[in-house]
C-alpha cells in the first residue's frame, strides 16, 4: 500500500507554520525566505529553533524549471550560514519520502548532512543532521 499526497500533507505539511510565519520562524530564532525571479515566486526556505543548540530546515522548495542551476544549494547554504551566525551547533531536517526526493538527499549529503536514527516507527522518513565543528 502506497502513501498518498493527502497522507504526506497531513503529516509533513499541515501549514500551521505558514499561517503563523512571524511566531513560528522569526520569533523562534529562525527565518523564512523566498526566492523570486522578477515578480514570480520560485522558491522558499526556512529555519526554526528545535532547542537551544539545534535548528531545523523546513519549507525548502524550488520550482522544477529552476532546479539544476545551483539555486537550491544557495538557498540551503544561506540557511546554514544563518544557523552558524545565530549560534546553533547543528541543523536537522526530515526528508518525507527519500525515494521521491533523490536530488534533495544528494544535495544535503554533499553539504555534509548525514542520516541519524530518529523515528524507528517510520521507515519512510529520512532524518538528517549537520553538526558544525
Amino acid at each position: 500500500m502506497g502513501i498518498s499526497y493527502t497522507d504526506i500533507q497531513a503529516r509533513y505539511d499541515p501549514l500551521e507554520d505558514i499561517e503563523h510565519i512571524q511566531s513560528y520562524y522569526f520569533e523562534n530564532g529562525g527565518t523564512f525566505m523566498v526566492l523570486a525571479d522578477g515578480e514570480k515566486l520560485i522558491g522558499t526556505d526556512s529555519i526554526s529553533r528545535l532547542d537551544t543548540d539545534t535548528a531545523e530546515l523546513k519549507r525548502i522548495f524550488l520550482l522544477k524549471e529552476y532546479r539544476g542551476r545551483g539555486l537550491g544549494r544557495r538557498l540551503v547554504e544561506t540557511l546554514l550560514e544563518f544557523a552558524r551566525t545565530n549560534g546553533y551547533g547543528r541543523v536537522r531536517l526530515i526528508v518525507a519520502i527519500p525515494a521521491l526526493q533523490l536530488e534533495a538527499v544528494g544535495l544535503y549529503t554533499r553539504l555534509g548532512f548525514y542520516p541519524f536514527p530518529a523515528n524507528p516507527n517510520n521507515s519512510r522518513e529520512l532524518h538528517m543532521e549537520l553538526a558544525f565543528s
